[in-house]
């Protein structure tokens, strides 16, 4: 399927998680995410884009008819745009809220 394993939490830009923070601790497939808007997601894989080589993460709705989708790994990873969500309480884009061993 071309799915790789964990995602770093580290290297991608100045949206980068810092130590300490909530996202330092790596997310891996199998892990259940929230998006900031507040849905909830499961971690698939790790895919490439076949054109770019970009690694992208593949995920999972965890409401309505569970669509999966697709988004690049630094976008994933990125802190959350202040000036456009002002209100936003969560950091990141997406945060981590139980791992695969905790189901």
């Amino acid at each position: 399927m071309g799915c790789r394993g964990e995602i770093p939490a580290q290297g991608f830009g100045d949206g980068v998680p810092k130590k300490g923070s909530v996202m330092e601790n790596r997310i891996m497939p199998g892990d259940i995410v929230r998006h900031f808007k507040g849905n909830r997601y499961e971690v698939l894989c790790i895919a490439l884009d076949s054109e770019t080589m970009e690694e992208m993460i593949v995920y999972r709705a965890l409401y309505g008819e569970g669509g999966t989708w697709v988004r690049p790994k630094e976008m994933f990873l990125s802190k959350v745009d202040r000036e456009k969500y002002p209100d936003v309480a969560q950091e990141y884009r997406f945060e981590k809220v139980s791992n695969r061993n905790e189901r």
